[in-house]
This record gives structure tokens, sequence and C-alpha cells, in this order.
């Protein structure tokens, strides 16, 4: 997983080695690849709607963060829930790592995107 790259320059992306196969979620990478002159195959991936229980929206709001980058800190997230009114905060901290502590709220760490 490359993130970011479809913000590289056409000229890094022309510097690949040809035999690297890309695999892209994103259009925008997609394009660049194939101008670099990468096999490249472009696909985007949707679960079935009907699949998945309704929310509940009862229980309060819920909000999922993943702090991927660690470029956002506990004061903007404290900002973020208390502007949005959040009960519940799904954090999913960056490996290095920071659980932000706020009175009152609740934050597991989530795994919803681990295997």
């Amino acid at each position: 997983m490359w993130d970011d790259c479809r913000r590289d320059s056409q000229s890094k992306w022309n510097r690949l080695p040809k035999s690297l196969h890309v695999v892209a979620f994103s259009h925008a990478a997609a394009v660049k690849a194939r101008l670099a002159g990468l096999p490249t195959l472009e696909l985007q991936y949707f679960k079935k709607p009907e699949s998945f229980v309704p929310a509940d929206w009862s229980k309060g709001r819920v909000a999922l963060y993943w702090n991927r980058k660690g470029i956002i800190g506990p004061d903007f997230v404290a900002r973020f829930c208390e502007t949005l009114n959040i009960d519940i905060l799904l954090f999913r901290p960056p490996s290095l790592g920071f659980v932000p502590t706020l009175p009152n709220m609740h934050f597991p760490t989530s795994r919803l995107y681990e295997g």
C-alpha cells in the first residue's frame, strides 16, 4: 500500500521500474501509473448495503477516526467531537499512537480494518 502516491509528480512515476505492477484503488493513481507505462489494474470495491443491519440511531452519535499518519492531535479530536456532539469515538491510532482523553467520553480502539 503506497498512500498519497496520486499526489506524486508524473516525473517520479516515470522513474519507477517498468517491472512494477500497480493495483490502483484511486483513478488518479491509475492514470499516472498508465502514463508511466506501468502495468495497471484499476479496481473499485463496494459492499452490498443490504448485507448490513440498518444503523441504530438511538444510541448517540458515533464517529470512527483512523489517525493513520498522526497529523491530527488530541486538541483537534476534542474540538471535532465537541462540535459534532459525538458520544463515542472509535479511534484507531497510528503505529506511534496516542489515545485522546476527553471527560465523559469513551474511546474504544477500533480493530474494524484489521484481520
